[in-house]
């Protein structure tokens, strides 16, 4: 199990050159001029404007702080998303823009080639246990400060840390505080 710290993540700018986000983790991807087969990130969306393109992108925005988006992505009707909607996924190769409803909001960002299956659920820390088997790449991310055990190995995560689970049996995690967070499974 590796634990990333939100000290840790990678500072990068957007590739619209509208702000800024913090990259958790990233698999590189084998496909020419590809940047990545799947990447999570976290960002600060300070005022409205367009979101950066992804051609060949499928991606699932979470909000993790302050009040609510309305994003527009071209096709669809407007959603409002705000820290109890459920993830919401949208292709990354379609105009999107987002409007905020009052102030910045940080989100979450799970980003992944078209085709390579990723899913991001809100839970309770508690439910770990009882939901379905991890996929081969599994990681949560810490919406609030959470304690567990995997085995014999104590985890503790602040508010924003993520750890790996990929690989772990859930039978061997036991919960010691919990906490809000999302279930990230990619493939």
């Amino acid at each position: 199990m590796i634990v990333l710290r939100l000290s840790d993540y990678k500072r990068m700018p957007w590739k619209n050159g509208g702000g800024e986000t913090l990259e958790i983790a990233v698999m590189a991807s084998a496909v020419p001029n590809a940047d990545f087969d799947w990447r999570i990130s976290m960002a600060t969306v300070a005022s409205d404007g367009p979101f950066s393109r992804f051609p060949g992108i499928d991606r699932i925005l979470t909000v993790i702080g302050g009040d609510a988006i309305e994003l527009s992505v071209e096709g669809r009707a407007p959603a409002m998303l705000d820290q109890n909607t459920a993830p919401y996924g949208f292709p990354g190769d379609t105009v999107t823009s987002g409007r905020l409803r009052d102030g910045p909001i940080a989100d979450l960002n799970v980003m992944a080639r078209r085709g390579i299956a990723h899913s991001v659920k809100r839970i309770e820390a508690s439910d770990l246990p009882q939901s379905e088997a991890m996929s081969q790449t599994s990681f949560l991310f810490a919406l609030a400060p959470m304690a567990f055990r995997i085995g014999p190995r104590e985890i503790a995560l602040q508010r924003h840390d993520t750890v790996d689970l990929s690989g772990a049996r859930i039978t061997d995690i036991v919960v010691e505080t919990s906490g809000k967070g999302l279930l990230i499974a990619i493939g």
